[in-house]
């Protein structure tokens, strides 16, 4: 394009030509400096701990909604026909997962497993949807 030949590979890097670096050297760390990173693990391990009892937690409150939104498809037998995921269960798969719902998901799962919003479900739909929509603190 801009009017030079260049012979093919010439910029290419092979192992013979790539210089060597000395692997960096490994420091000894301070006794502060380990009980620092030990309180993070602790402190890290503490948060998956509540995270982990928390979405146990979300799984068992929702347990109808999540057979309603994970309702699969099954032949004569009993046995899962398999087929791709629906939107319904990706939502199941969601919550099951994460533990709440963005405020749009939440209304499509809590149409899927209330119906429409009614006079007669409304305080039922409401507090599932808010229930859905809760993040973890």
């Amino acid at each position: 394009m801009n009017g030079e030949w260049y012979e093919g590979g010439k910029f290419m890097p092979t192992n013979e030509d790539r210089p060597k670096t000395p692997p960096a050297p490994v420091r000894d760390r301070t006794p502060e400096e380990l009980a620092r990173i030990a309180a993070q693990v602790d402190a890290n391990n503490a948060a998956v701990a509540r995270l982990n009892a928390w979405l146990v937690a979300r799984a068992g409150q929702f347990k109808d909604a999540l057979a309603v939104l994970e309702f699969k498809v099954c032949d004569q037998w009993g046995k899962p026909i398999p087929a791709p995921e629906t939107f319904h269960q990706s939502l199941g798969r969601q919550l099951r997962a994460s533990g709440s719902l963005s405020l749009s998901q939440a209304r499509y799962a809590v149409k899927a497993v209330l119906g429409r919003q009614t006079k007669k479900n409304s305080e039922a739909w409401d507090a599932l949807l808010d229930a859905m929509t809760e993040d973890f603190q």
